[in-house]
């Protein structure tokens, strides 16, 4: 039984990341602090191709109890997209982290970076479209300090 119990815990700690440019951005911090995390990272990522990989990860019990999505404002998510993203991950904990404000989806496991870069302008690269090194360790650590409080 305890060996059990203790593999079941090693499970629920394993992180499965899903993202798009955002996600690019702290790839190396967060493989170094996830070892055992499990990437899947694509600039050009919709909802569409998230929903797929989602889906193909239910389907092949590869998804990890704790999913993480971070996307910037591109992937213009819509309250039907986070709908079947929460219905597939409902027996997980699920964290969305996005640069962007979704007014019509008020949920708990939704982390919007987009105040943060109003009052903090440094965190964005000359471009305004990608982050500072800056704005990429700000992110890493919100992100970090969400999975290490993680109910």
């Amino acid at each position: 039984d305890a060996a059990i119990t203790e593999r079941e815990n090693q499970l629920r700690q394993k992180i499965s990341f899903y993202g798009n440019d955002l996600l690019l951005g702290v790839y190396n911090q967060l493989t170094t602090e996830y070892m055992d995390a499990s990437f899947t990272a694509d600039k050009y990522l919709n909802k569409e191709m998230l929903l797929t990989q989602l889906s193909d990860a239910v389907e092949q019990n590869t998804l990890n109890y704790n999913v993480v999505v971070v996307v910037d404002t591109l992937f213009d998510m819509d309250a039907e997209t986070f709908r079947s993203i929460k219905n597939m991950c409902q027996d997980k904990n699920l964290y969305i982290f996005t640069t962007d404000i979704y007014k019509d989806i008020n949920d708990g496991c939704i982390y919007s970076f987009a105040e943060v870069l109003k009052e903090n302008p440094e965190y964005y690269s000359p471009d305004r479209v990608r982050l500072s090194e800056q704005g990429n360790i700000e992110m890493f650590r919100i992100i970090s300090d969400m999975l290490m409080n993680k109910e």
